[in-house]
């Protein structure tokens, strides 16, 4: 019951999508007189809109407007269709032009919203190499000795680790994160402030991995203790 319940968001989404492309399928066919094997990418094109608002938590009024809009056209194209199914030229002519110019705004915000980039790898940093300590020949006339009973030395106990030194190598040098991870961190930290969202792990790491820079719970928290509050007192 749990899993059906967390399914509910996607599974409402995708029959509100399959619903209302048969509409924008039908505004494509009546005000632009496309083709069916064309007209399918208006429905197409809306819907990818919708989804990348939903799924970025960006835009989501505006792909909202749009689809309303595309189904009060395709009702009122509906309506004033003529016999042969095709709207009078005086009216489909400025209704095509503002759909298909509101299908290149859409293309645009898609991209925007959901940005192609190639993630790039980090530089690993290798632990530094243990010292080993050499042992000393033992000399010819130590050898003929009888040997003596020595006393073993307390063995010293581990320095304990200075505080603050997590998300350090081996070797004791700090893993910084790249520079694009950095510059893609201020941004979503900048998107969330004018969200009115807060920087937590749960807000930033999602949108981070959208960007292309995936990074876990103990780097996140250190991008938002070195560069969150800087950046939220700049903008």
């Amino acid at each position: 019951m749990t899993r059906l319940i967390r399914a509910l968001p996607a599974v409402t989404l995708v029959a509100v999508l399959v619903v209302t492309a048969s509409s924008e399928f039908m505004l494509a066919t009546t005000v632009l007189a496309l083709p069916w094997w064309v007209a399918w990418g208006v429905p197409a094109a809306i819907d990818s809109y919708v989804v990348a608002a939903v799924h970025t938590g960006r835009d989501v009024a505006a792909a909202m407007t749009v689809m309303a809009l595309s189904l009060f056209a395709a009702a009122g194209s509906h309506a004033l269709a003529g016999p042969d199914g095709h709207l009078p030229p005086e009216i489909s002519g400025p209704a095509g032009a503002g759909i298909l110019a509101a299908l290149v705004i859409v293309a645009w915000r898609v991209h925007v919203l959901i940005p192609v980039a190639t993630p790039k790898e980090e530089p690993r940093t290798s632990p530094a190499p243990t010292a080993t300590t050499p042992v000393p020949s033992t000399p010819p006339s130590a050898a003929s000795a009888p040997p003596q009973r020595q006393e073993a030395a307390p063995a010293s106990a581990p320095a304990p680790a200075p505080a603050g030194t997590s998300g350090r190598s081996g070797g004791g040098r700090r893993v910084e994160p790249s520079e694009d991870l950095v510059a893609a961190f201020r941004d979503v930290a900048k998107d969330l402030r004018h969200q009115k969202l807060t920087v937590n792990y749960k807000n930033v790491a999602p949108r981070l991995r959208d960007r292309g820079h995936p990074a876990g719970r103990a780097k996140v928290d250190a991008l938002i203790a070195e560069h969150a509050q800087p950046q939220l007192q700049a903008v």
